[in-house]
């Protein structure tokens, strides 16, 4: 295993426990104790983890649940990758779309082609990425910046997307509950998202399997808004079923295009 993916993975299984020992992952990665201490110190300077005696914990931000984004965008890369290469492939020329914020979301505009796409955002990274595209019609909408989310927030951003009418908007979520709907940590993500999918014809959900039945602070959208979700192949088939009979066209990445 190489050194960075073997950090990727000590990030993740930190990220998904809160805590992880150095026994713990010495034993999951099969490698000695000094080797996982040298990763934990290096990933502490990095910011992605806390380095604490016999371990590490999880980043946390005072005052904001929200995980770091470039924590999040450590956790599950392949499967997220995999998501963001199906969504890409279903983006024509003249579209307009919305990419919500996200690592997902990120990784599907690493993906797009250098073609004559109209595309509104509010992430940072995604404008990053995409501002190398000299073909594309690239807006962004302003507010208040947050370092932590790596994106603009506020009722600048909202009124922003009041404005604009999409085709198709390419969403992002924490988690996603059968009884609640799609969910947030933070009410000013939750504002921004809403004023997104009220101006998109349709509505596409990037999900990795791991936030199913899962539910966080701030509700932004029922069920009945979504058109399609594409995830990874760890979504269970009672929950592909159970999205299904909701309405919900279900595209697991490797099938074919439903």
């Amino acid at each position: 295993m190489k050194a960075e993916e073997r950090r990727q993975r000590i990030v993740r299984v930190v990220a998904e426990r809160g805590f992880a020992s150095i026994a713990e992952l010495s034993r999951q990665l099969e490698v000695s104790a000094m080797t996982v201490r040298r990763d934990l110190d290096r990933l502490d300077r990095e910011g992605l983890v806390i380095r604490q005696h016999g371990g590490a914990s999880l980043e946390r931000v005072a005052g904001n649940p929200e995980l770091p984004y470039l924590t999040r965008e450590t956790t599950l890369g392949a499967e997220k990758e995999a998501i963001g290469r199906c969504a890409a492939s279903q983006v024509r020329p003249h579209d307009a779309i919305f990419l919500d914020a996200g690592t997902t979301t990120y990784c599907m505009a690493k993906r797009l082609p250098d073609e004559p796409f109209t595309v509104a955002t509010y992430s940072l990274p995604i404008v990053n990425v995409l501002s190398r595209k000299a073909k594309m019609a690239l807006y962004c909408a302003g507010g208040q910046f947050s370092p932590e989310l790596q994106c603009f927030l506020g009722p600048e951003a909202a009124a922003f997307f009041d404005q604009l009418a999409a085709n198709t908007i390419f969403l992002a979520t924490t988690g996603l509950s059968i009884e609640k709907g799609l969910t947030t940590k933070t009410k000013a993500a939750a504002t921004v998202k809403r004023a997104m999918i009220e101006s998109a014809e349709r509505v596409i959900l990037l999900m990795d399997s791991s936030k199913m039945h899962k539910r966080t602070f701030c509700l932004f959208s029922q069920l009945d808004s979504i058109d399609r979700l594409i995830t990874d192949a760890g979504l269970r088939d009672e929950d592909r079923k159970l999205l299904e009979d909701r309405g919900i066209s279900v595209q697991v990445c490797g099938d074919e295009e439903s």
